[in-house]
């Protein structure tokens, strides 16, 4: 197997279950626990959506694209007062 095949294999069980993001599963009251929650997931679309990117699959790409929009449109629309800080902890804790 070569290792452009072998990347694409491992990206792809890496994507199993993350295109539908378990919002309803973050503990909003705990917002330490959601914090982790958040980073965790963004991180995730992040790099399978590098990976994807350098591997040429760009279905896969547009598909994580819309995910992640997704689950930051469901956050902000679940959670309108919590969100905002979440995302700065997010970001401040992934380094955006």
């Amino acid at each position: 197997m070569s290792n452009k095949m072998q990347r694409e294999a491992a990206l792809s069980q890496r994507l199993e279950g993350l295109v539908t993001l378990p919002i309803h599963h973050i503990d909003i009251n705990d917002l330490d626990d959601a914090d982790k929650s958040v980073c965790v997931i963004i991180r995730l679309l992040s790099f399978a959506e590098r990976e994807a990117m350098a591997l040429g699959l760009e279905d896969t790409r547009a598909t994580l694209r819309d995910a992640s929009e997704s689950f930051l449109t469901e956050l902000i629309s679940m959670h309108p007062q919590s969100a905002k800080k979440l995302l700065e902890r997010a970001a401040a804790s992934i380094g955006n």
